[in-house]
């Protein structure tokens, strides 16, 4: 089984990205799964991880930024719903980005996923970001989920030649095409494993995740030389 990267960057690797210690990673969280899911526990074998509770969830009606407690205050709009919800996140996000030293690399999962594309359409994240089976167009509303994609394609390619995408073939709760299509629009390379369902739990496990989140801290500072 593939080993997972190293806790700090060395040897070579380090002369290819430029970080020569313990990699900042900043999490942003599925759906249910929280900030201490098994891809932030997993990630913090070899990274310093800042994962902040957006307090979302499906059903949940005490997480004050799930779509249940968001359905309740806009009486069953599932559109408004679901943006008010992704705003809410998107601040808590932005919020934490901009305390503290500045991570080395965006994870985002899921309804993560979907909010760090609004970080990146509002500009409130520009560096590497690795998003994982992105789920905007599963939770938003049509137009919303439209507007987000283009907010993202219009970005300039200083910001997207740094982002990824990954997302599991066989992945029944969100469906590659939506990553394929963002993919073909925004520009960015897309990654598709073979028998990977949506909680991509083996590629975390073996290292699939980490070692791609590292390439996208590679791939800037082999474009930039910074």
């Amino acid at each position: 089984r593939p080993l997972p990267p190293p806790s700090v960057c060395s040897g070579q690797h380090a002369q290819t990205c430029g970080v020569k210690r313990r990699i900042r990673l900043h999490y942003s969280h599925g759906l249910e799964a929280g900030p201490d899911g098994f891809k932030a526990r997993s990630c913090r074998e070899w990274a310093d991880v800042t994962a902040p509770d957006m307090e979302m969830s499906l059903l949940n009606p005490f997480k004050r930024n799930g779509l249940a407690a968001r359905l309740l205050a806009w009486r069953g709009d599932w559109a408004a719903a679901s943006r008010d919800s992704l705003e809410r996140c998107a601040a808590i996000q932005a919020e934490a980005l901009a305390k503290g030293p500045p991570p080395d690399v965006l994870l985002a999962s899921s309804w993560g996923a979907a909010v760090a594309l609004k970080l990146l359409a509002d500009r409130a994240w520009t560096g590497p970001a690795l998003l994982l089976c992105p789920g905007h167009r599963k939770l938003l509303g049509a137009d919303d989920a439209e507007a987000l994609v283009d907010a993202v394609a219009a970005l300039p390619r200083k910001t997207l030649r740094h982002v990824k995408l990954l997302h599991g073939a066989a992945d029944a709760v969100v469906p590659i095409a939506d990553s394929r299509e963002l993919a073909r629009r925004a520009r960015v390379p897309l990654v598709e494993l073979p028998g990977g369902t949506h909680g991509l739990g083996a590629a975390t496990a073996d290292g699939t995740v980490a070692r791609e989140a590292l390439s996208v801290l590679a791939a800037r500072h082999e474009r930039t030389g910074a």
